[in-house]
């Protein structure tokens, strides 16, 4: 019997966006000249001047003034990769972390087309098993992909050699031993950039996630349509690593 998706959620329609005038006496000044260094001071009514500058080579330089007369100056180097750019080890940056938001990693690769010897991606069981809990191996959010990976790796006498994230966590591309199952949100992440970057060679079928939704199951994505849902975890979807790095 083919394996479906169940749908346990779905995106909703962007709202309208607020046209609401909102008063602003701020003096904003930008400044292009020839060099293409681009230099923005603005002056809003408490006096405090910003001045924000971004040269060509991208580093984010902002000079604040307030009132007592102290200068501070904060600057944001540019960064190696953006997404849509050639990762270190032979994929795609599908995530660049631009916020300074996570710790760990500051962009995350995707694995090229033909990773696995291949035209087209493997597919493979989340876990041969049923109702048997895999410690460690639910979480769901950016960052979460490789700590699952380490425990369903773990977990092989429970999964099977040719599961999903063991395959996953073999693949050894440009000499790296850092790839690994997507979470559920980075998988998510990983469609959307694939829909604006056009990653090769992703399947329009489902992939799994790392993620596990219980004993029986497991979070899954259906790329035609970015839809995040569950199935159970014997059931074969694609696959496709991810490496995260600073």
């Amino acid at each position: 019997m083919a394996s479906v998706l169940a749908v346990v959620g779905c995106g909703s329609k962007s709202s309208s966006p607020d046209t609401t005038r909102i008063k602003n006496s701020a003096l904003t000044t930008t400044t292009v000249p020839d060099d293409g260094t681009q230099s923005t001071t603005t002056v809003p009514d408490d006096g405090t001047q910003s001045t924000t500058t971004v040269p060509d080579d991208g580093t984010q330089s902002t000079t604040t003034v307030p009132d007592d007369g102290t200068q501070s100056t904060t600057t944001v180097p540019a960064m190696a990769y953006a997404v849509g750019d050639p990762g270190p080890a032979g994929g795609v940056i599908f995530f660049a972390d631009t916020q300074d938001e996570f710790e760990t990693f500051d962009f995350l690769e995707v694995a090229p087309l033909g990773w696995s010897g291949d035209k087209s991606d493997p597919t493979a069981s989340w876990c041969k098993d049923m109702g048997k809990d895999v410690a460690g191996a639910d979480e769901t959010a950016l960052g979460a992909g490789q700590a699952n990976t380490s425990a369903l790796v773990k977990a092989e006498s429970v999964c099977g050699p040719k599961s999903a994230a063991v395959i996953a966590s073999a693949y050894d591309g440009a000499k790296k031993d850092d790839w690994y199952l997507p979470s559920k949100d980075e998988l998510d992440l990983l469609f959307a950039s694939a829909k604006l970057t056009k990653i090769a060679g992703l399947d329009d079928g489902v992939y799994w996630s790392s993620s596990a939704s219980n004993e029986f199951r497991a979070w899954g994505q259906l790329f035609t349509a970015g839809i995040a849902g569950t199935n159970f975890r014997t059931s074969s979807f694609a696959v496709r690593p991810i490496r995260s790095f600073k």
